[in-house]
């Protein structure tokens, strides 16, 4: 039996959506989004977190900051102690 740590689940999941095209990253969006709308406090969390992610993304686009995957890889490894 395989288990993994959140950590490794995260990682997992990251990668998974970092190798997404627009369309299919639209369509996961937008499932979160329906299971954040269903009202518990969990999705209302999540729901949070993903709103307060696109309101980022948006100001980081329109401030010019682009990264590369190896740049925010490199990043992300390195604040999550994975690095």
């Amino acid at each position: 039996m395989n288990t993994f740590s959140v950590d490794t689940l995260r990682v997992d999941i990251f990668k998974e959506l970092i190798n997404l095209d627009q369309e299919k990253l639209s369509e996961v969006y937008k499932y979160v989004k329906e299971l954040a709308s269903k009202g518990n406090s969990e999705t209302l969390i999540l729901k949070e977190m993903l709103d307060a992610s696109a309101d980022y993304a948006v100001k980081a686009h329109k401030r010019g900051e682009f990264h590369s995957t190896e740049e925010v890889m490199e990043r992300l490894g390195k604040e999550m102690g994975w690095m």
